[in-house]
């Protein structure tokens, strides 16, 4: 995928790239994206509108890697999320999750209640 990106970065066809973690082949690959966005002066603005893993990836790697960027968020709630108000923003920001991993584990209750049988 980072291939695809530097096509169009070669081609002066962006100007905002919005890779998505999820989508592009994980973090690693997403690493790669981001540094050549850098190297061809093309600002980076993580696709993260998703709940859960997704998020939380996209989440650290803004952080990281591109601080300035904003974080795109899906527009409505569940009524109930395994990661309860921790991916909810507060006062416009959402806290990076301190946890191994990704910084967070799913709440295995809500989960199973989830679950289709």
């Amino acid at each position: 995928m980072a291939a695809d990106f530097k096509s169009m970065f070669e081609a002066g066809a962006v100007t905002y790239a919005q890779p998505s973690v999820t989508k592009v082949g994980g973090v690693s690959e997403m690493r790669k994206v981001i540094a050549l966005a850098e190297s061809f002066g093309v600002e980076v603005v993580p696709h993260s509108a998703y709940f859960g893993p997704g998020l939380l990836a996209s989440l650290h790697l803004i952080a990281a890697l591109t601080p300035e960027a904003p974080v795109e968020r899906f527009y409505c709630d569940f009524d109930i999320n395994p990661y309860h108000d921790a991916i909810h923003p507060k006062e416009g920001r959402i806290a990076i999750p301190q946890g191994p991993g990704l910084g967070l584990d799913p709440d295995p209750k809500v989960i199973a209640t989830l679950r289709l049988r």
